[in-house]
Order: C-alpha cells, then sequence, then structure tokens
C-alpha cells in the first residue's frame, strides 16, 4: 500500500475517533495552540500530481465544524474535526453544486488546546476553498483533504515559514493559508496556489 493510500486511510479510520460529539463551540479565535504531530504524506510537485490522487475538486463555502475532535489518553487514538462545506462548483467528480459535504481535518483538543498534524491550518468558517478531496462516497460520508495542507487553497491568505507553536492562538494562526517550518515547502505550495487558481477561476 502505498503511502497516499495510508495516509487516507489513517485520515478516515483513526481520525474519525471522538468525532460523534457535538463540541465545535469549543473552539474560537481565542482557542490556545498546543502542538503538532509529524505525519507521512505525499508532498506533490505540481498541480496535475494532486489532480491525478484527487476524486474531487471542489470550489467550496466552509458552513460550520460539525464537531472537533477531542484527545482520549486512555486509548491514544487520533481524532480529527469534521467539518461541513457546500459545493459552490463541481470541477472534478460526482458531488453537486449545493451539496453539503464532511471533510475530515487533522487537528483535535487535547487538555484544551489545539494539536494539529504536520502544521496544518484549519478552514475558516464562512470562506470559500479549492479542495482536492478522496473518500467521502462510501458509509461513512466523510472525505480527506490530499497531502495535507496542499489540498485546500484559499486565494486571499498568504504563507509562511513558521511551525503552529510560533502562534499562540487560533485567530493568529488564521491569518495565514499554509505554514511550513521547510522555506521550500512554502515555495512549493506558492508556485501551486498560482497554479490552482489559474486552472480553477
Amino acid at each position: 500500500m502505498n503511502r497516499i493510500m495510508k495516509l487516507c486511510y489513517l485520515l478516515i479510520s483513526l481520525f474519525l475517533v471522538g468525532c460523534t460529539n457535538d463540541n465545535a463551540n469549543e473552539v474560537t479565535k481565542e482557542t490556545k495552540i498546543g502542538g503538532s504531530l509529524s505525519a507521512d504524506y505525499n508532498i506533490p510537485e505540481s498541480i496535475g500530481d494532486i489532480e491525478e490522487i484527487s476524486e474531487d475538486i471542489l470550489e467550496t463555502q466552509v458552513i460550520r465544524n460539525i464537531s472537533i475532535g477531542e484527545y482520549d489518553g486512555n486509548n491514544g487514538d487520533i481524532p480529527s474535526t469534521i467539518t461541513e462545506l457546500e459545493v459552490l462548483q463541481n470541477y472534478k467528480g460526482s458531488f453537486k453544486k449545493g451539496d453539503r459535504i464532511r471533510v475530515a481535518e487533522p487537528y483535535y483538543l487535547k487538555d484544551g488546546a489545539l494539536e494539529f498534524i504536520e502544521n496544518y491550518v484549519p478552514l475558516q468558517q464562512n470562506e470559500n476553498y479549492t479542495v482536492f478531496l478522496r473518500g467521502g462516497h462510501e458509509s461513512d460520508g466523510i472525505s480527506s483533504i490530499i497531502s495535507m495542507g496542499f489540498g485546500k487553497y484559499r486565494e486571499e491568505l498568504t504563507e509562511k515559514q513558521a511551525e503552529v507553536t510560533d502562534f499562540e492562538t487560533l485567530g493568529e494562526l488564521g491569518k495565514f493559508d499554509f505554514i511550513s517550518p521547510e522555506i521550500e515547502q512554502v515555495g512549493d505550495y506558492k508556485s501551486l496556489k498560482e497554479e490552482v487558481f489559474q486552472e480553477y477561476e
């Protein structure tokens, strides 16, 4: 099984633990930042790389967090946050304009602070994103974002060489579309973002 499929299974299976509680109101712009965990995932070299492994490419608006993943130290499983998006335009796949879909995001609450996978920056409510997804057509109905932060783009925001632990609150982190401690990854993301918004206007 290649690394891309392993990541998809990780997001859809391990990250879904603890996502049945409706505790979305526990996260605000003032919520503290905890830390970041590492994970293996595919870093695309071109827009073609992302398109090839995506089942769905969509222009969406973020509706709300359905549930915020909450870490349970008893079993050690890593939960995810489930976010509802509305499809504004379909570029690839079977979702239709107006559909409400659910997406697993790789972050969760632990001891009242947010923990992120690979410096992932969460989607922001009421904002529009172009997203590259896999899954969501099975019985659980939950899609995963391709390649962590490389699978979502918001035109109005910028990128930064940083780690999530450089920020104190979610509001500070929310000023950016993508962060990474590796300057090469920041440059790669900027290039991909230009390609995405040239291709999908």
